[in-house]
């Protein structure tokens, strides 16, 4: 699971995550509400929050969750 996480973790640096969504935002986006994912998915809007300063460690943060959630998505 680990290697899978780091290639979303790639992606997001790399700025070819998400589509016409920002790396930089989705990061940030699943670094602060990946709890509230499942609960509330009409806050999608929300991942077009504007993110000036992102360190390294929340882009990681958010390839994990980005990866995690994907594997939960398409086995469920």
């Amino acid at each position: 699971l680990y290697p899978f996480c780091m290639v979303f973790d790639w992606l997001a640096a790399t700025n070819n995550i998400a589509g016409s969504l920002g790396s930089r935002e989705f990061a940030f986006w699943f670094d602060s509400n990946a709890m509230k994912i499942f609960q509330n998915f009409s806050s999608m809007k929300d991942f077009k929050i504007a993110v000036t300063t992102q360190n390294p460690a929340e882009i990681h943060l958010g390839g994990i969750y980005a990866g995690l959630l994907y594997l939960n998505w398409i086995h469920n």
